[in-house]
C-alpha cells in the first residue's frame, strides 16, 4: 500500500523531560491545508458556498502541490 508524501512533520519537538520521545506534529501537508484556508482567497475567488467537503478536498490538492513543487528543488 503506498501512501501520499505529505512532507514530513511540520514542527517537530525533540524529546524533553515532558515528551520524552519528542513530538511529531502535524504534517507539512496538514501545515499548507490550514494556511490555503486562513488565507482566505479561495473564498473571494469563488464566493459560491461549497460543502465542507468539497472545501477540504481543493485545500488539500493545493497543499499536495506544493509538496510536490517543493520536492522540486
Amino acid at each position: 500500500m503506498s501512501t501520499k508524501p505529505d512532507g514530513g512533520p511540520a514542527f517537530p519537538r525533540e524529546g524533553t523531560l515532558a515528551y520524552p520521545k519528542g513530538e511529531a506534529g502535524m504534517s507539512l501537508r496538514q501545515w499548507y491545508a490550514g494556511m490555503a484556508l486562513a488565507s482566505g482567497k479561495l473564498m473571494k475567488e469563488d464566493p459560491t458556498p461549497a460543502t465542507p467537503e468539497e472545501l477540504a478536498a481543493q485545500l488539500f490538492r493545493i497543499a499536495d502541490a506544493m509538496i510536490t513543487e517543493g520536492e522540486k528543488e
